[in-house]
């Protein structure tokens, strides 16, 4: 009879430890705008979540025992994994690269020994931050034949002030915005885009002639 009860108590102990081994790992992933490690979630920056990227789980002896990607809120989950193991975000946009590193917010390779909920992932594109004061552009409409001889054709059609410029962007304001091209120039400015690899702004007038700007 002892015998049999010494039996039953090891394998319920063996049984135990098994299930210790089982738990569930789970977190999101997000884009750390300004690199602080923290979802920021404010009326000022509001930091989004990553949808799509891939999260694979590897146990001890490196199989690969789960794989999934990422909702559209960012999150993922794995269920009845068995202790330790290691997680690994793959598949984020080229460009894209791992955040630091803090409490809530691990690398791109990350390792647990109990369940987690809270195994997140933060990737930062350097360019879509900025610190300082960045300039801006804007397009102004004019009133008027740019080439009839007038006042109209002088007036500056494309724009650029720093992003803390107050005032109306002429000579009374704090900080007054530059005239890049005029109205005699290019005509009515109708759409601008900006190439940050080559430093070029594009214009799109009127006359749908693709105007090139070295910044």
């Amino acid at each position: 009879m002892k015998k049999l009860f010494l039996l039953v108590s090891m394998f319920a102990g063996l049984l135990a430890g098994t299930q210790n081994l089982t738990a569930q790992i789970s977190g999101f992933v997000f884009r750390d705008y300004n690199g602080n490690v923290i979802k920021d979630n404010s009326t000022t920056l509001k930091e989004v979540f990553v949808e799509g990227v891939t999260v694979n789980a590897y146990n001890s002896t490196n199989q690969l025992v789960g794989t999934t990607l990422t909702d559209l809120s960012g999150a993922y989950s794995f269920n009845g994994l068995n202790l330790p193991i290691r997680i690994e975000f793959t598949g984020i946009q080229s460009g894209d690269f791992s955040s630091f590193a803090n409490i809530g917010n691990g690398t791109s390779i990350q390792f647990y020994t109990t369940a987690n909920s809270n195994a997140n992932y933060a990737i930062n594109t350097p360019d879509d931050y900025n610190t300082i004061d960045p300039a801006l552009a804007s397009t102004l409409f004019v009133n008027g034949d740019p080439l009839a001889g007038g006042n109209a054709g002088a007036v500056g059609v494309l724009k650029m002030f720093n992003n803390s410029s107050t005032g109306n962007g002429t000579s009374s304001g704090a900080n007054p915005a530059t005239d890049l091209v005029t109205a005699s120039q290019v005509g009515s400015v109708y759409g601008i885009a900006w190439d940050k690899k080559i430093r070029r702004c594009y214009l799109v007038p009127l006359q749908n002639v693709t105007v090139v700007l070295a910044l």
